[in-house]
């Protein structure tokens, strides 16, 4: 969890920040800190919808455009 914490605060507040949290100058406790924590931050493609969705849906009511021969 500590290295997805470190990958994913260098990308949100940058690395400047990330390196004073790490020494001290920030609080764990601050908003940007809270930030990365966040569900559905921007930085999560997974978070994101994606074109094939609801492809599952569609092939299930054969209307995917795919026909059992």
């Amino acid at each position: 969890m500590l290295g997805t914490f470190d990958h994913l605060n260098l990308r949100l507040n940058g690395p400047e920040f990330h390196l004073e949290l790490l020494n001290g100058d920030h609080s764990w406790d601050s908003p940007k800190v809270r930030s990365v924590f966040a569900p559905g931050t921007s930085c999560c493609p997974t978070t994101r919808p994606t074109p094939w969705a609801g492809a599952s849906t569609r092939r299930r009511r054969r209307s995917s455009g795919a026909r059992p021969g």
